[in-house]
């Protein structure tokens, strides 16, 4: 059946077009509502909440490297991993700008990124 609409070309009919779009936005934002903010409060320990709240103090700092180039990446990880200083190496083969502390670092609040870089 699907076939046979398409052969007649209601696919490209603004107003199934529109229905399609209007339908997929009403699933999208039920499916966003059910799995993030209908989030099960039980699901919750008040341990959990607690952790979370004394670990939202806390800034961690990370460091950053920017190369257009994996050549240089890999020049980068290299010299870190030889003991070289973060700064010097990133002085001479980072190709982007220094972050917010006139460093490459940049500060980031507990629970604002997710962190699974390299180490």
């Amino acid at each position: 059946m699907q076939l046979a609409a398409i052969d007649q070309g209601l696919d490209q009919d603004e107003n199934v077009v529109g229905t399609r779009e209007a339908i997929m936005s009403h699933e999208a934002t039920t499916l966003l509502t059910e799995e993030l903010i209908n989030y099960p409060v039980e699901d919750v320990t008040e341990a959990e909440i607690l952790d979370h709240y004394e670990k939202s103090k806390l800034v961690r700092v990370y460091k950053f490297i920017i190369c257009d180039r994996l050549e240089d990446a890999q020049a980068a990880r290299a010299a870190l991993d030889e003991g070289e200083s973060w700064e010097d190496v990133a002085a001479r083969l980072s190709d982007g700008s220094r972050g917010p502390n006139d460093d490459y670092t940049v500060s980031m609040q507990y629970g604002r990124v997710e962190d699974d870089s390299k180490r």
